[in-house]
C-alpha cells in the first residue's frame, strides 16, 4: 500500500507517492510510476534504472490513475471518523445509513 512521505526540504508538503527505491535510502522523493507487478512506485530517476533490469513489468505514470492503488493519504481520509479523531469507519448504521466508528456506535446509534 502506498505511503505518505514529506518532501526532503522538511516541508509540510505531503506527497501521496513515495518512490520505493529512494525511500529505502531514506530519501523522499515523489513517485511519478508505479508498477501493480510489484507493488512498487518509481520516481522518473529510478524508473530508467528499473525498466532496464525489469523489462516485462509494465508500469504506469500518473496519466493511467485507475491503474494506481488508493493512497495511504486517501484511505486514511476514507477511514477516519469526522467526530472522533482516533476512530475508524467500521460499522454502518441502517436507521441513519451511516458509516461509524466505535464511539459512534456506542454514544448515538444503539
Amino acid at each position: 500500500m502506498a505511503t505518505a512521505c514529506t518532501d526532503n526540504k522538511g516541508s509540510d508538503h505531503v506527497m501521496e507517492y513515495c518512490c520505493s527505491s529512494c525511500e529505502e535510502d531514506a530519501i523522499s522523493q515523489e513517485a511519478a510510476y508505479h508498477c501493480k507487478m510489484c507493488s512498487k512506485f518509481f520516481c522518473c530517476q529510478c524508473v530508467k534504472f528499473r525498466e532496464k533490469l525489469f523489462k516485462k513489468h509494465e508500469t504506469y505514470g500518473r496519466d493511467a490513475p485507475d491503474q494506481w492503488p488508493v493512497s495511504k493519504v486517501t484511505q486514511d481520509v476514507l477511514e477516519k471518523c469526522r467526530d472522533h479523531i482516533d476512530g475508524h469507519l467500521k460499522f454502518y448504521c441502517e436507521d441513519h445509513r451511516l458509516l461509524c466508528c466505535n464511539s459512534c456506535i456506542v454514544f448515538n446509534h444503539r
